[in-house]
């Protein structure tokens, strides 16, 4: 297959205005490069962001909710390395999977915005790099069994909650 390079400034996909709120999911691969600026953004809008590399946190995984706090998970993905990466957000909190097993959850309800996958246009210094490859987003809490079940195969791009599917490997994705 194919993957999806993000390494330059404002390099970013354009998704759509919209948040989604719990229950969601989001799984990708990536192999992440030490970004330069101060976070690395991949789901991201003006209100909030999923960040592979957190803003102020010594690169670990985390999200933003702009204007409340910076959240981070007690994990940073490998550099250079492929990992398989799912977050979960739900009523109580929002949680964190590597390579389909659990791993933590923390306390905090989260919004998963929709509007850009990269970078964001309003702040040119937080830029992810990073190969990127089966970014999908789900609006259902997804199970570790669920994941560990699909995370090593192409999907149809029907399943039932699938809401975004990208999988770099043709001409377009849906």
């Amino acid at each position: 297959g194919h993957s999806m390079l993000f390494d330059s400034a404002g390099a970013r996909m354009t998704i759509t205005n919209v948040t989604l709120s719990p229950p969601w999911s989001v799984e990708l691969w990536v192999k992440r490069i030490d970004g330069k600026g101060p976070s690395a953004p991949l789901f991201a809008s003006s209100a909030a962001s999923l960040r592979l590399e957190q803003y102020q946190a010594n690169r670990r995984v985390g999200f933003t909710q702009t204007g409340v706090d910076d959240f981070e998970f007690d994990y940073v993905a490998p550099s250079h390395e492929w990992v398989h990466l799912t977050f979960v957000g739900a009523a109580p909190g929002t949680c964190r999977l590597v390579t389909g097993k659990f791993h933590s959850c923390l306390n905090i309800r989260s919004f998963l915005p929709l509007e850009y996958f990269g970078s964001i246009p309003s702040a040119s210094t937080e830029q992810l790099r990073a190969e990127v490859d089966e970014v999908r987003v789900w609006r259902v809490e997804r199970t570790e069994a669920e994941v560990q079940a699909s995370m090593r195969r192409r999907l149809r791009g029907a399943e039932q909650g699938l809401v975004g599917y990208w999988n770099f490997d043709g001409s377009s994705s849906t």
